[in-house]
């Protein structure tokens, strides 16, 4: 069996997700998907967090720390549905945009020809 997470990387993974959150917020795609590969790679070496139990104060400190990551992760996710939201709604503006000014061409092209 892996070992779990230690503290100190546990620390690294919630500030390596704020990053992440951070570079969503600001539309950083590219930043965004590197420090996700480095965060996979991180947990991948990780069990499940529901392996691991205990009762002490390290622990305790460590269930603070894996909720911060929860919350991250919710943030996160809920930053790039929103972001995804945002593009497709442009994109469905800049679409509506053209075929506007795709009509008033064509309209004014059959202005013109039938005043002749």
């Amino acid at each position: 069996m892996t070992a779990p997470l230690s503290h100190a990387e546990l620390a690294s993974l919630v500030s390596l997700m704020q990053g992440m959150l951070d570079s969503a917020r600001s539309a950083q795609w590219d930043t965004l998907s590197e420090m996700d590969q480095k965060r996979l790679t991180l947990l991948k070496s990780a069990p499940q967090a529901s392996t691991v139990v205990s009762n002490d104060d390290a622990s305790s400190a460590r269930q603070v720390l894996i909720e911060r990551i929860r919350i991250l992760d919710r943030e996160i996710i809920d930053t790039v549905i929103s972001a995804r939201g945002d593009l497709v709604n442009e994109s469905h503006g800049l679409r509506n945009q053209l075929k506007a000014r795709n009509n008033y061409a064509q309209a004014s092209s059959l202005s013109l020809t039938g005043s002749s």
